[in-house]
Parts: C-alpha cells; structure tokens; sequence
C-alpha cells in the first residue's frame, strides 16, 4: 500500500510481546479504514486527536501518503517533538479544549478541517464540530462519550460522524479469542 511507510515499522522494537504485535493490525486497519471513510485528498486538512498514539501515528503516515495536510494535538512536550520528527509541523495540546479550538483556528486562517480523527472526549468533541467544514467527517475512535448521530445532527447537519470500532469488529467474528485457530494458523 502506498500509505504504508517502513519508517514507522524500522522505530518498533526488533522483538514484540504477543500482547503487542496483535495490537498492529487493529491500529493499521483502523487508521486504513478512517483515511477511506473520510475520502481524504491531496491538500485536504485533516486533524488527528491524540496523534502521537497508535492509530494517530499511523493515521499521520496515511495523511502523509495522501499528500494531505495534518494538523494534530498531543498532550506532553515529548509527544509534540515526536509528532513534529514525522513532519506534523501543526500540533496544539489536548490539554485544554478552548486553548485548543482558539490555537487550531489562527493556524487554520478562516479555513475549515476537512476531517478529524479523535478519541477525546467532553469539550473537544464540540469544538471539533466547530472546526469543520460544512461537508466534513468526524470519525470517533474513541470509547468514551460516543454521541449518537441525532446529538451529531442537531450541532451540524451536513457533517458525517462515524463512529469507528475495529476491535469491535474483530471480536464479533465467530471463533475470536475462543479458537486455538486464530492464533495457530
């Protein structure tokens, strides 16, 4: 796949614990599956929550790959160097969702967010509505405070909110986590 990029893959450790390297795919497959929902494009501004995560970095490389321009939030200094050393050159904290949206919108300059990714909740998935466009998507990773699409409806009509849950998927595929199949073959 074109968005796949093995600089991610040479910063893992050589050696993975069965407990992480199962959690690979969930991450790729949900990243994988965000970029194609959201239709991103060359120079679309996509914002990924959380972005120096699993599924954010890889969503920033997916971003990459499309030619997309990421915007991201972190919380501590080091997630923000990290993000900034995979060329996310526009990072705000999820610390504070108003000092957030008010940081966001003077980097966006009156533009909009084509699409979000975001596993933050309270305050900054309102404010999140507010930065998109008026087609936009919104794609939930979280887990925590999903809303339901009338809530979505009432804030902004014409955005698209999907709420994403890979894992879940997975586990409603007969025989998960019960046959000695799933991890022997």
């Amino acid at each position: 796949y074109a968005w796949c990029d093995t600089r991610y893959i040479s910063t893992m450790p050589a050696t993975l614990t069965f407990d992480r390297a199962v959690t690979l795919p969930v991450g790729w497959t949900t990243a994988y599956y965000c970029s194609a929902q959201a239709q991103i494009r060359v120079m679309h501004n996509v914002l990924v929550h959380a972005a120096s995560g699993g599924v954010g970095l890889v969503s920033v490389l997916c971003n990459e790959g499309l030619r997309a321009r990421t915007y991201s939030t972190a919380g501590g200094m080091v997630k923000h160097v990290l993000l900034r050393s995979r060329n996310v050159s526009c990072t705000s904290s999820s610390r504070n969702a108003g000092a957030c949206a008010a940081h966001l919108s003077c980097l966006l300059r009156s533009a909009r967010f084509h699409s979000l990714i975001s596993a933050l909740s309270n305050d900054f998935v309102s404010i999140s509505f507010g930065l998109l466009a008026a087609s936009g998507g919104y794609l939930e990773i979280g887990k925590n405070e999903i809303w339901s699409l009338g809530r979505s409806r009432a804030g902004q009509s014409s955005v698209d909110y999907i709420a994403v849950a890979v894992d879940d998927g997975c586990r409603n595929c007969s025989g998960w986590n019960r046959d000695l199949w799933w991890f022997n073959s």
